[in-house]
């Protein structure tokens, strides 16, 4: 507990404070607040991978939603916190007369986006844990993340010309926020389904528990 305490101090400290501090008003661009947002899923996988091992066999439904809240409510709370840790801090850096923040609109489908993809990444990560193991769980959705973070960074430099024109055009504030609001709709459909077949599914056996 100790050990994930001061890993997570050391999380907000470097991407809350010291990189905001470095790159200044970058840090409020639309890509740079949607990144921060979506960092809530990168701390819901390891978590949701071992999603029963603390559950009581049999685990009911109340206990497996509650299960299923509280791992969300962990990765989404460290990454919204790092993210209006590194508002503030470039609040302070500027001392700008008016509060520095990106629009409300756009913030907010961020926010959205955010939640609802950490929900249905940490019902992905639990029911492969159920059919297979933890750890084929987590190196799973280890794989995926990094290959969206590759194709984010190395993307343009191997499309075409004319896809990275129109990939531009889809980077201005109003359409990432067209973006998250449709990428919300499509993850809580995600999220439904999950559920569902969480519940039904029962919990898994002690090989893949224990793996």
């Amino acid at each position: 507990m100790a050990r994930q305490a001061l890993i997570l101090v050391g999380v907000v400290s470097v991407f809350g404070v010291l990189l905001p501090w470095y790159k200044g008003l970058t840090m409020l661009q639309p890509m740079v607040v949607l990144a921060y947002a979506l960092m809530a899923v990168l701390f819901v996988a390891p978590a949701a991978s071992e999603f029963w091992s603390s559950l009581d066999s049999p685990a009911g439904a109340g206990a497996t939603v509650r299960r299923l809240l509280g791992i969300v409510g962990y990765g989404w709370g460290v990454a919204i916190g790092m993210l209006a840790t590194a508002i503030v801090t470039v609040n302070m850096v500027y001392r700008s007369p008016r509060l520095l923040i990106p629009p409300e609109p756009f913030l907010g489908s961020a926010l959205v986006l955010s939640l609802t993809a950490s929900i249905a990444v940490a019902e992905l990560c639990a029911l492969l844990a159920r059919r297979y193991s933890a750890g084929m769980a987590k190196s799973t959705v280890r794989t995926l993340l990094l290959l969206i973070l590759l194709g984010l960074v190395f993307g343009s430099r191997v499309l075409p010309e004319s896809w990275q024109i129109e990939l531009a055009d889809l980077t201005t504030r109003r359409a990432l926020t067209a973006l998250a609001w449709r990428g919300s709709v499509v993850c809580a459909a995600l999220s439904g389904l999950g559920l569902v077949l969480l519940l039904r599914g029962g919990r898994p056996g002690p090989d893949a528990v224990a793996s």
